[in-house]
C-alpha cells in the first residue's frame, strides 16, 4: 500500500464509537475466526494491523476536520483538511440554523457542502449539527475527498475561534473516500471524535469505535472495537508525534480475523514513520509483534505457538513491510 495512505503518522483527528453495545448503525456481521501466525503469514498479519490504525484514522480525520481542527498545519498526511478551519468554523457559527453553503476546496478543485443547526453563534454547545457533504475535494496537499460526514457535538468548552478547546462529536461517515498517492480508501461507520487543542500545537485527538467498513482497491475489512489515540507535539521542532491503537480486523486479505494492541507507544518526527514502538498482533494461539528499530527499519517477532518465546524474527525497512 502506499505510505500516504498506510502511515497513521501525519492522521491529526480520528473517531470513536457512538455507544458501547457493540453494534453499528451499518450491521456488518462479527469477524470470522481467527487462524494461527507463522513465518509464513507473520509479515501479512503485521500489515494489516498496521494498515488498520492507519485507514481509521485517514477515515476518520476529514470527517473531524472541517470546523473542528486545532493541530497545526502539517500535522497531517492522510487526513489532510479540505477547507480551512478556521475560516469555516467563523462562517458555521454565525448562522442559525445555516446552509446548504458551498464552499470551494483548497486545492482548487471539488465542493463541500456544509449545513447544519447551530444554538449560539458565538461558540459551540450540546446537540450542534453540522453536515459536510464532499464533492471530489482537492485539499491541495494531495488528498481529495468525496462523501458524507454527519456530526453532533456531544461535548465542547474552550474558544473555537481562538482555536483552543476539547470537544467531542458523536459521527456518521457514509462511503466517504479519501484518495491520496494514486490510492483510495472508502470507509462507513459510526463513532464519536475528540480532540483537545488547548495546549495547542500540542494537540491530542482520540478514536473509539464499534465498527468501521473499508474498502481499497485490493481489499475489504471490517475493523470492530477499535481504538487510537494521536498525540501532535508542534512546540517541538521538528514536530513530533505519538500514537497507541487496539482493534480487531477481518481483512480479505488474511484467511480470519486478528487483533492489535500497542504493548509500547510509537513515536517519531511528524511526517517519518516511528522511530520507536511495538504493535502486539493476535492470532489463534500464536503472535506477531512489529517493533519500530528506527525510522527506516522494522522488526517482527513471531511467536508461532503461543508459549511466549520468539520462534522466529523478520528484519525490514518500513517501506518493505507496508508495500510488500
Amino acid at each position: 500500500m502506499n505510505r500516504k495512505l498506510a502511515c497513521v503518522l501525519g492522521a491529526s483527528l480520528v473517531l470513536a464509537a457512538c455507544g458501547g453495545d457493540g453494534e453499528s448503525l451499518f450491521g456488518e456481521p462479527p469477524p470470522s475466526a481467527s487462524f494461527p501466525i507463522s513465518s509464513s503469514n507473520g509479515a501479512a498479519a503485521v500489515r494489516v494491523a498496521w494498515e488498520s490504525a492507519g485507514g481509521s484514522g485517514a477515515l476518520a480525520g476529514v470527517g473531524a476536520g472541517v470546523g473542528l481542527s486545532g493541530s497545526a498545519p502539517g500535522a497531517q498526511t492522510i487526513a489532510a483538511q479540505a477547507l480551512s478551519p478556521e475560516d469555516i468554523v467563523i462562517d458555521v457559527v454565525s448562522l442559525l440554523p445555516f446552509g446548504p453553503e458551498t464552499f470551494g476546496c483548497a486545492g482548487g478543485t471539488g465542493t463541500a457542502i456544509i449545513s447544519g443547526n447551530i444554538t449560539n453563534p458565538e461558540t459551540l454547545s450540546r446537540d450542534d449539527t453540522f453536515r459536510i457533504e464532499y464533492d471530489m475535494c482537492d485539499d491541495g496537499a494531495g488528498t481529495v475527498t468525496d462523501g458524507i460526514v454527519e456530526m453532533t457535538i456531544a461535548e465542547f468548552t474552550g474558544d473555537v475561534f481562538l482555536g483552543t478547546f476539547q470537544v467531542a462529536a458523536d459521527t456518521l461517515v457514509d462511503s466517504l473516500s479519501i484518495t491520496a498517492g494514486g490510492e483510495t480508501i472508502t470507509g462507513s461507520g459510526d463513532a464519536r471524535v475528540t480532540i483537545d487543542s488547548t495546549q495547542a500545537p500540542f494537540v491530542s485527538t482520540g478514536i473509539y469505535g464499534n465498527s468501521l467498513l473499508q474498502t481499497t482497491a485490493v481489499s475489504t475489512g471490517s475493523l470492530t472495537n477499535y481504538a487510537s489515540d494521536l498525540t501532535y507535539d508542534g512546540n517541538q521542532v521538528p514536530a513530533e508525534f505519538a500514537m497507541g491503537a487496539s482493534g480487531t480486523i477481518d481483512s480479505s486479505l488474511l484467511p480470519g480475523s486478528i487483533g492489535y494492541s500497542t504493548e509500547v507507544t510509537f513515536a517519531g518526527i511528524a511526517g517519518s514513520y516511528p522511530n520507536t514502538g511495538t504493535l502486539l498482533v493476535e492470532g489463534d494461539k500464536s503472535t506477531a509483534r512489529l517493533v519500530a528499530v528506527d525510522a527506516e527499519n522494522v522488526r517482527i517477532d513471531i511467536d508461532s505457538d503461543g508459549d511466549g518465546t520468539v520462534d522466529e524474527m523478520i528484519e525490514m525497512t518500513w517501506d518493505e513491510l507496508l508495500n510488500g
